[in-house]
């Protein structure tokens, strides 16, 4: 019988893995479960693979100033600070700190130029720069002149989702912490303890458990006493443009990561309903050797997705939406017109978005000893760069049911459907497909 079992070994679950470890020096058992990155052939249609997670990637962006949500802000800003203490302890590199350009269209449209400028200096607290005109600093981006660009050069760039997995892992293994590498089917509760059933048919019986699976915790019958959060899990295409060895070191090299507002639409730039243009991280090296830019589209292509577990799968293994895929083509040749592509291929995951718009983190209501069933869930599409402090926060409440930050931690409170309002949604959701 295992003392603690953590549900899901992605960004959210190894880090907090790692933290139950370095709290648990007394002999206890803990165990981090989850299955290993997929394989080039389980992304494949036709793979019997059920499971998969956002965090099989090389490339997300990393900032924190100028973040919106102070709320994300500060969790950002807490896991970043920590970046270099992992990759040392580890020995594995997953962060660059190439810095990221925020790009907002032009300021006329609704205030003085001046008056944005000085706007967005007091979100960052003067510790980021602004760049007007952008394509002066930056030539490659084809931005009319008289955007302007909200520059961070610290605390921002890019990290590997995958290898921050693999250093997080490091170091819970490195404090006595189990690894399971396997496929989650459901877990259930029992009299005095949980019973982690694997799709292997195996089962892995713990007294308490942390629910870290992502997208998957939205499947129909994953929880207890058939339990559904209130979550939405949506699809994301992104495209991979690979360039030239020679490209990524000279043309772009001094390329950051970047996030680029609508400004070609007529609504106003700076406006609360204005969708992003896109995101574009620097060209990176990947797994095959090749260098890709990664570019994908803001809040205007999310589409919901059903939560059954063959419906995750196959948007998985069909690597995006091709009509989006087309509309991040054209976008990115309207952007970056002097960059030759020497291929393009799509890519897909799923981000799960919680009702209150941030993490759940937090007990799971109904469990017959309460405080032994955690979950720690719902990125919303833009919690990678936060996962340390996440997975930190849900590793203390599932060890001493202490919630050990400043921030309220009804901001993080889960919301669970009941069972009939899970099955309306199921079918409300399923009608929009």
């Amino acid at each position: 019988m295992l003392d603690y079992a953590i549900v899901g070994a992605g960004l959210f679950g190894s880090a907090a893995a790692k933290y139950i470890g370095q709290s648990l020096l007394d002999g206890r058992k803990v165990c981090l479960i989850g299955p290993d990155p997929p394989t080039p052939e389980e992304r494949s249609p036709g793979s019997v693979r059920l499971a998969f997670g956002a965090d099989d990637d090389e490339g997300r962006i990393v900032q924190c100033d100028g973040i919106a949500d102070p709320v994300y802000g500060s969790l950002a800003r807490k896991s970043i600070e920590r970046f270099a203490q992992i990759a040392s302890d580890s020995r594995v590199k997953f962060y660059n700190e190439v810095g990221s350009l925020t790009v907002v269209g032009s300021p006329q449209l609704s205030r003085d130029v001046q008056e944005h400028i000085d706007a967005l200096k007091t979100v960052t607290g003067g510790r980021a720069h602004v760049v007007q005109p952008v394509s002066e600093q930056f030539p490659y981006l084809n931005v009319p002149k008289s955007c302007c660009g909200l520059l961070s050069a610290t605390n921002a760039g890019y990290i590997s989702p995958r290898r921050l997995v693999r250093a997080q892992i490091r170091l819970a293994e490195r404090c006595g912490c189990w690894r399971i590498r396997a496929g989650v089917e459901s877990v259930q509760e029992e009299h005095d303890h949980y019973v982690v059933m694997l799709q292997s048919g195996f089962a892995i019986r713990a007294r308490r458990v942390l629910v870290a699976t992502g997208a998957c915790s939205a499947w129909p019958g994953f929880l207890p006493h058939g339990m559904r959060l209130d979550t939405q899990p949506v699809t994301q295409t992104a495209m991979l443009v690979e360039v030239t060895e020679h490209a990524a070191r000279t043309q772009l090299a001094d390329m950051p990561s970047m996030w680029i507002r609508d400004f070609w639409s007529q609504r106003v730039a700076n406006s609360s309903d204005t969708p992003g243009l896109g995101y574009c991280l620097p060209p990176i090296k990947y797994p095959d050797g090749r260098w890709y830019m990664k570019f994908g589209h803001g809040k205007l292509h999310d589409k919901p997705l059903s939560p059954e577990r063959q419906s995750m799968a196959d948007w998985y293994k069909a690597r995006g939406d091709a009509a989006v895929g087309h509309h991040l083509y054209d976008t990115f040749k309207r952007l970056f017109p002097s960059i030759l592509p020497v291929s393009i291929k799509l890519d897909s995951c799923v981000t799960l978005s919680s009702a209150s718009g941030r993490p759940y983190i937090d007990v799971l209501p109904g469990t017959k000893r309460p405080g032994t069933l955690c979950v720690v869930v719902a990125g919303n599409g833009h919690s990678a760069k936060s996962a340390d402090e996440i997975g930190r926060l849900a590793a203390g409440l599932i060890v001493s049911q202490k919630w050990m930050s400043d921030l309220p931690h009804s901001l993080f409170s889960v919301k669970v459907k009941s069972k009939d309002s899970a099955n309306m949604a199921r079918v409300t959701t399923l009608s929009r497909l």
